[in-house]
């Protein structure tokens, strides 16, 4: 296991979600409360001072927080590439603030082509697939890139989502299988859970979108697992080496190096995943968007 610190990081700012996906990993029923905004700065600085260079901003979902705007415009002030994953349900306001000039890459999370897939696994109800296909149109006219994430489960295993993709036309688009966490999701996941070979077949028929410009990354539970550099709401690391949840010492008490050595992270994996990529290129639209 690599000592390297890692430059992309994953800030889960707070529990609260106003969805209820089945699947969900990141539940974090141990933790009680959040860190006050400045300590999720100081946090940040810490990160970034041991050689963070992407912040990406998730949850629970992140757009809850009451000083995302902030948090996000302060990320960029440190230098770091900024990112956010969301849900779309209140991400419109957001980018329509200072916040949406501040933010590199939007994150959308979609686990169908159709609203009722969407629904089946607790994402969202009517109107949610379109919605999402207006953000991205949102987001890209302000310079960001726009990145999917999707998590294969028994719902969606046998769907063929080329049109969705094609429409949104991501510069990334996350394909998971569906990962059990002991300690967050373990009590529900179970009729969600696909096979290696189902997870592969949904792969394979989507692959040709490589082709298309829409590079789709693929990663099966082993790819996940102590893969992802992750901040919990209290500025702890957190980890899931063999599938249970695990949880550091606090990043403003040990550093954030020290930290993360407290929990299971391989900057190996990382990089085989595919995690090391260009996401701080900035291309003409997004000079000309930051320039306007």
């Amino acid at each position: 296991m690599e000592s390297v610190f890692p430059k992309a990081i994953n800030f889960h700012l707070l529990r609260e979600c106003n969805a209820k996906c089945r699947y969900c990993f990141a539940t974090f029923r141990e933790t009680h409360g959040r860190l006050s905004t400045d300590d999720a700065l100081a946090v940040m600085a810490s990160v970034r001072a041991a050689g963070g260079q992407k912040m990406n901003f998730v949850g629970g979902e992140p757009t809850l927080h009451p000083d995302i705007e902030r948090l996000v415009c302060e990320a960029k002030s440190m230098g770091f590439t900024t990112s956010i994953v969301s849900n779309g349900k209140r991400l419109a306001r957001l980018l329509a603030s200072s916040a949406g000039a501040a933010l590199d890459w939007v994150g959308l999370s979609v686990d169908s082509a159709t609203d009722e897939g969407n629904a089946a696994v607790g994402r969202g109800g009517p109107g949610y697939t379109q919605q999402i296909v207006d953000l991205a149109t949102q987001a890209q006219g302000l310079g960001a890139r726009v990145k999917l994430n999707t998590v294969v489960t028994k719902v969606n295993v046998d769907e063929d989502m080329h049109t969705l993709i094609r429409q949104i036309a991501p510069e990334r688009w996350k394909v998971f299988q569906a990962l059990r966490v002991e300690g967050q999701n373990e009590t529900r996941i179970g009729p969600l859970l696909v096979t290696a070979e189902e997870f592969a077949r949904f792969v394979a028929r989507h692959q040709g979108l490589n082709r298309e410009q829409i590079p789709l990354v693929a990663e099966d539970n082993d790819a996940m697992t102590d893969s992802y550099a992750m901040i919990d709401p209290l500025g702890r690391f957190f980890g899931n080496t063999r599938g249970v949840h695990s949880v550091g010492r606090p990043i403003l008490q040990a550093g954030a190096a020290g930290a993360l050595a407290s929990v299971g992270f391989a900057n190996d994996k990382l990089v085989a995943r595919g995690g090391d990529y260009d996401w701080d290129r900035k291309d003409g639209k997004r000079r000309l968007a930051m320039a306007l």
